[in-house]
């Protein structure tokens, strides 16, 4: 049983039963099979399977070996522990991908905070990348894949970071051939928009591909027994408790932007797609002013969500939406991953209208990871969209954002949308600086949506604040 400790003839079974057996078996026959006592040669076909997809995304985050190991390890420890609670176990690579992202994120705070108290700063992996095609485009990669659509996530995974062909990925997740040609053409494209915003064309993301293949396909076979081992252990191994903390709990709220937008996308490359077309729609404008908008993707309208209790007109939604209450930390409101280059600030003495405001300051000179104060709150009413605003304060702003981000019962993420943008228009524009200003923005809510996100981010250097969030019901 996952999260116990094996018998002794169950641990015989990893190094007596030939995995290879089960590789024929779907991703949720493995899953029946380990539960039900088959142990470590189920367990070793599932590592075998995800595991070079996996050590990639730990890869492209750390760029150092014994870090990346390390996290591959303790994202198999994980799912041993909560493969019982995997929503769709037809196919674990979009759950795999997303926790192995965050357990890297994690790692590479334990080491930027380790490599400073030994005064060594200079030699944090994360400050290194400075090649766009092979550098922070890494990071791209898994910084937008969990905000994709689940029936977006899947086929991108599998076709372009584990390497299936279409029919293989149609067969895995039960489709038929032609809906998983539409819904990769359709994630390509929204995929591709994104990136083009950020300056990212097919040639960079098809170079960064290629940089990851090769660093990271020789460790990875290594690496698979001592991850079952360690997977199956009755207790945490020391060296993976500190990873696996926090991220585990955070499992069971919500998923930190990490992730993903790996884009997956790709430029294609070869096994389950096809490369961008030239005539793809490019991105649309952004208004940087009160009242800019959201900007939409393409294929992601969701239709009215069915009828639920009823919720009073210009109720806001969210609380402390002034930041006034809290004693160490503003109350309801929550940090986003710690990353170097970074501060959170709940400043007590910048406000437009109280004393409080939540500000973020970014020093590190790359997009990605995206910095956020956010605010999770249910679901409530039948009215099909949202509207929020905020007082916003910048200086020398390249890009924040006012962000709705919409997830499930059980806190895992459906889709996300931007409300408002803060910053230059274009990439040649200077960095935004002004007073308090309100930013507002309307968004559709998806009809499987249960929680709903708010989230106050900021992407590029700069620093911001934002003061009297309001999110209201709206027809």
């Amino acid at each position: 049983m996952a999260g116990e400790p094996q018998t002794p003839f169950l641990r015989r079974l990893i190094g007596g039963i030939p995995a290879e057996a089960f590789g024929d078996l779907s991703d949720r026959q493995l899953v029946e099979l380990y539960l039900s006592g088959g142990g470590g040669a189920a367990f070793e076909a599932i590592v075998r399977r995800h595991g070079p997809m996996v050590y990639r995304v730990c890869w492209r985050t750390l760029q150092q070996g014994e870090d990346a190991e390390d996290a591959f390890q303790a994202t198999f420890f994980l799912l041993a522990r909560k493969i019982r609670a995997v929503r769709n176990r037809d196919s674990l690579a979009a759950w795999l991908h997303g926790v192995a992202y965050r357990i890297a994120i994690k790692a590479r705070s334990l080491s930027t905070a380790r490599l400073r108290h030994e005064r060594q700063v200079a030699a944090i992996p994360a400050a290194l990348p400075v090649d766009t095609s092979c550098g922070e485009i890494r990071v791209v990669l898994d910084v937008e894949m969990d905000r994709l659509p689940e029936k977006w996530r899947l086929p991108l995974i599998l076709c372009y970071l584990e390497g299936r062909t279409q029919d293989e990925a149609a067969t895995q997740l039960g489709w038929s051939k032609s809906t998983i040609r539409r819904r990769l053409d359709d994630a390509r494209t929204a995929l591709a928009r994104r990136l083009g915003r950020q300056g990212f064309g097919p040639a960079a993301l098809f170079a960064a591909l290629l940089c990851d293949s090769a660093a990271a396909a020789r460790p990875c076979a290594q690496l698979i027994g001592p991850a079952v081992v360690a997977a199956t252990a009755p207790v945490v191994p020391a060296r993976l408790a500190a990873l696996i903390e926090g991220v585990s709990r955070s499992m069971t709220t919500t998923k930190l932007l990490l992730a993903s937008a790996t884009l997956l996308m790709l430029t294609a490359i070869g096994a389950g797609g096809t490369l961008l077309n030239s005539d793809d729609p490019a991105p649309p404008s952004v208004v940087a002013a009160t009242g800019a908008g959201q900007i939409p993707e393409k294929g992601n309208e969701t239709p009215k969500p069915a009828a639920a209790a009823a919720v009073p007109a210009a109720e806001n939604i969210l609380l402390n939406g002034g930041f006034e209450e809290g004693d160490k930390a503003p109350e309801h409101w929550s940090e986003g991953a710690e990353i170097d280059g970074v501060k959170y600030i709940w400043d007590k003495k910048t406000g437009q209208k109280g004393k409080a405001s939540l500000c973020l300051h970014k020093t590190a000179q790359r997009y990605f990871p995206i910095a956020q104060w956010y605010q999770v709150v249910d679901r409530k009413g039948d009215k099909p969209a949202l509207q929020v605003a905020a007082q916003v304060k910048a200086a020398k702003v390249t890009k924040a954002i006012l962000d709705v981000s919409f997830l499930d019962g059980d806190g895992d993420a459906i889709g996300h949308k931007w409300a408002s943008y803060i910053g230059a228009k274009e990439a040649k524009d200077p960095p935004v600086s002004h007073g308090w200003k309100e930013y507002t923005g309307r968004v559709e809510i998806p009809k499987e949506a249960k929680k709903i996100q708010v989230s106050l981010q900021i992407y590029g250097p700069g620093q911001v604040w934002f003061d009297e969030v309001r999110a209201e019901y709206a027809e």
